[in-house]
């Protein structure tokens, strides 16, 4: 499947459309107080004008005014624009201005650099791009250029002026023009995008504007941009892409199309028929089946991304993968349902969005803008499988980050719905710590110790496996929140390669000081495995709070005490809870050691900034208790 969001994301942060008069004030001083604010550029004019002339042609222009107020800005100020079989740049000009208004620097079409590079192995996709610098802030930039639009149109620029944080617009619009007999689709996200329309003979005008958005600051913990900022999707109700017809008005109409272009992939040679014979021949159970297939496609075959004409959406006839060895997502994902379906085991093909955070998918508008990922659900009667074929060490039964808690747009035999793959609970995703300190006299400590990451951890820090010895030691050092510490010997690695994961690194470091002294005392941390800030927050906010992924942060330490050194001081036990999550710390003496126990739960969810002074209190109380000190004096 084209990567939509990422085309996306190039053609809108950089700008665009319609012409406007060129004596416009570009001064600084025009821009208000109010959008200065919290900003590192300002958008001063931003407008796309598209006009349909039939359902394979069309014709985008583009115009984008910004001003940079300092250098966080310059990448943003930078044009870059993606263009493939299907779109390219007919004309172009750049236009630098300075603080004042006055023209300093003039570019045309000939300076933009054309680069075909891309990460995938066979695509038609090329960039172009243009590095607009300026000697001095603040400046402004403006590009106008037009793109045409041939082979087919299934969608329609993305309107999307406000596409970061700390960016701010004055003013944007989009102009659609289209027939008047033509039905299209639009979903919108905010209230703040005015719309209107007008007709001149035989076409309908479409005019959405937006004007005076401030810029955002960029808080932790914030829900996705898109939910933040205000964007529309229109989109032809039926369209011919590549030559095909289609029509995607509803989920299960996208099913249909996507079916057709399915359609006869799925032949298997000989050779394949046996080698699926020659697997199964011993298995029993269908789910044994699946996995021994499974597991034959990842490791008989490698991940290549194709992305040529309509094969972003259409993927590649399974006889190819299997002859070549390699595919995209929708190659791999077909190779197996092609194998599966020759075992005798029904599957389905899943469009779905691969995104750590952006979980939902708008119903109410069925296209492929918000999708960019394909993997193979498998219903069995005990269990539905979601199965990754991409990544061949992705354990069997296990839905990744990536995926998990996802909207998915399910294919079937008649169509296609919407579906939710599985997520896991958030007190399944922990991080543990069990370290055993040997405390010296002299304030010198050998330690063993040993992490665990279970679930969406395991899945963030499964590149370890891969590290070479040094960067698992490079790591694990930088995690030790005290300095002069040394790895000693090798980092042990074990890992539960199974349908809930874990992986658990084992290993010993030392240290010249664990703490500090002073005089007869010493100043030991309780927990050098915890930031001593807590979160990074700050007091106020301004957004709401969504916590996408929850998690359990578990520390067990143990320190033993020499003779001759007593403790004098332990931080009093702490438990607290509230709706954003629970922690729990605990230091006891027990004999000759000090026992450490804290625990951090922290929740999924969204809440208001109304809400945040909890969440901020839950910080708070979370630093403090990392950072807190024990005590210890000389006999």
């Amino acid at each position: 499947m084209r990567n939509f969001c990422l085309a996306l994301g190039l053609m809108l942060v950089f700008c665009i459309p319609v012409s406007a008069k060129e004596n416009a004030n570009y001064t600084v001083s025009a821009i208000p107080d109010s959008l200065k604010l919290n900003a590192n550029i300002v958008v001063r004019d931003y407008s796309i004008q598209y006009i349909y002339k039939s359902n394979t042609v069309g014709i985008a222009k583009y115009r984008c005014i910004k001003t940079v107020l300092n250098k966080n800005g310059d990448e943003n100020a930078s044009f870059t624009e993606y263009g493939d079989k299907f779109r390219k740049i007919v004309s172009f000009k750049a236009v630098l201005y300075d603080a004042l208004g006055m023209e300093f620097k003039t570019y045309k079409k000939s300076d933009l650099t054309m680069s075909a590079w891309s990460e995938h192995l066979a695509t038609d996709n090329f960039h172009y791009y243009l590095s607009c610098e300026s000697p001095s802030y603040p400046y402004t930039v403006m590009y106008d250029y037009e793109v045409s639009v041939n082979n087919g149109i299934i969608r329609f620029p993305v309107f999307f002026p406000q596409d970061e944080f700390q960016l701010s617009v004055q003013k944007a619009s989009f102009v659609l023009r289209i027939p008047a007999e033509l039905e299209i689709l639009e979903h919108k996200n905010g209230n703040q995008i005015k719309a209107t329309e007008s007709f001149e003979k035989s076409t309908r005008i479409l005019t959405w504007e937006v004007s005076g958005l401030k810029a955002v600051k960029n808080e932790i913990f914030l829900p996705h941009f898109q939910k933040i900022f205000p964007v529309l999707y229109t989109a032809p109700k039926t369209f011919v892409y590549d030559g095909i017809p289609g029509e995607i008005s509803t989920i299960e109409k996208m099913g249909i199309w996507q079916n057709l272009l399915n359609a006869g992939r799925n032949e298997l040679s000989d050779a394949m028929k046996q080698k699926v014979d020659d697997l199964i021949k011993n298995v029993v159970s269908d789910k044994e089946k699946i996995k021994v297939l499974y597991d034959y496609v990842g490791n008989s075959t490698r991940y290549e991304s194709i992305q040529l004409g309509v094969g972003g959406f259409q993927p590649i006839p399974a006889a190819e993968v299997f002859r070549t060895g390699f595919g995209d997502c929708k190659g791999l994902t077909f190779l197996l349902k092609s194998l599966l379906a020759y075992a005798g085991i029904n599957s389905n093909y899943v469009i779905v969005r691969l995104d750590d955070h952006l979980k939902q998918l708008n119903n109410d508008f069925s296209n492929y803008f918000q999708t960019n990922h394909v993997i193979l659900q498998v219903p069995l009667p005990q269990d539905t499988l979601w199965l990754e074929c991409t990544n061949t060490r992705n354990p069997f039964g296990f839905n990744h980050n990536g995926i998990t808690g996802h909207d998915a747009i399910v294919v079937l035999p008649q169509g296609a719905k919407m579906m939710k793959i599985p997520d896991y609970p958030d007190s399944l995703h922990v991080e543990k710590n069990e370290l055993y300190v040997k405390f010296n006299a002299d304030g010198q400590a050998q330690v063993t110790a040993s992490k665990l990451f279970k679930i969406r951890l395991y899945d963030k820090k499964s590149w370890l496996i891969y590290a070479k010895p040094l960067e698992r030691k490079d790591y694990l050092q930088k995690d030790i929140q005290l300095p002069n510490t040394t790895i000693q010997g090798n980092v042990e690695l074990s890992e539960a390669h199974s349908a809930l994961p874990e992986l658990k690194l084992s290993y010993s470091w030392s240290t010249s000081m664990y703490g500090t002294k002073t005089g007869n005392r010493f100043f030991l941390p309780v927990n050098v495995m915890q930031s001593s800030t807590g979160f990074k927050i700050t007091a106020d906010r301004t957004n709401d709070v969504e916590i996408a992924n929850g998690w359990v942060n578990i520390d067990e330490i143990t320190i033993e005490l020499p003779e001759g050194i007593q403790i004098e001081s332990l931080p009093q036990p702490v438990i607290f809870e509230n709706s954003f999550g629970k922690l729990n710390s605990v230091i006891l003496p027990v004999g000759n050691k000090i026992v450490i126990r804290q625990t951090l739960n922290l929740n999924s969810g969204t809440w208001s900034a109304k809400e945040y002074t909890d969440f901020y209190t839950l910080s708070e109380k979370t630093r403090n208790a990392y950072s807190s000190k024990i005590i210890l004096k000389k006999i």
